[in-house]
């Protein structure tokens, strides 16, 4: 296997790494969609935006995370922190969404989309999240096998899906979710 590696993304430069690797992801999606060009119509709104605000919204307790191979930028990863409702908001709850899971065509088949996820919920339970969210549209991604390896159950209404990963035992964070803002 090349030499490959998970870190933080750290600095301007990284930033730019991470912004080049999300517009890639954008594009892809647009092109599944037959619309190229339009990536923050699709799965993604205010796309455009949130790629000009880098780092924000994955900034503390959020995280950008880049895989590297060999030296060059192979994919990306994000989270960002959610506000908790209820008793668990009381208890200092917080969880994690996770976005913009992408790696380069060149870098496929070398089991990065597995590093960075693991990367990411490693990063979640050092930051003591109850447990990350995944969404998804279906018209983008169906990741039911890639979020059970992870032991998530998933839920789903008739356009979106949401795959809560548990971080802490004995903390559910079904219907925990503030939707306000977030």
């Amino acid at each position: 296997m090349a030499d490959a590696q998970v870190r933080v993304a750290e600095g301007a430069a990284d930033v730019e790494v991470a912004r080049a690797l999300m517009r890639e992801y954008g594009d892809y999606l647009a092109h599944l969609a037959e619309e190229p060009g339009r990536a923050a119509s699709i799965c993604i709104s205010g796309y455009e935006s949130e790629l000009a605000g880098l780092p924000e919204p994955y900034v503390a307790p959020g995280v950008l995370l880049l895989a590297w191979v060999e030296g060059e930028a192979a994919g990306c990863i994000a989270l960002k922190a959610l506000r908790l409702k209820g008793a668990v908001a009381g208890e200092g709850g917080m969880a994690l969404e996770l976005k913009r899971l992408w790696v380069r065509r060149r870098f496929r088949g070398l089991a990065l989309g597995r590093r960075l996820m693991q990367a990411a919920i490693d990063f979640g339970r050092r930051v003591r999240a109850r447990c990350i969210w995944i969404q998804c549209r279906r018209r983008c991604l169906k990741p039911t096998g890639c979020m059970r390896r992870w032991g998530s159950s998933g839920w789903s209404d008739t356009t979106t899906t949401m795959w809560p990963i548990l971080l802490s035992s004995g903390w559910g964070c079904e219907g925990q979710l503030s939707r306000g803002g977030d």
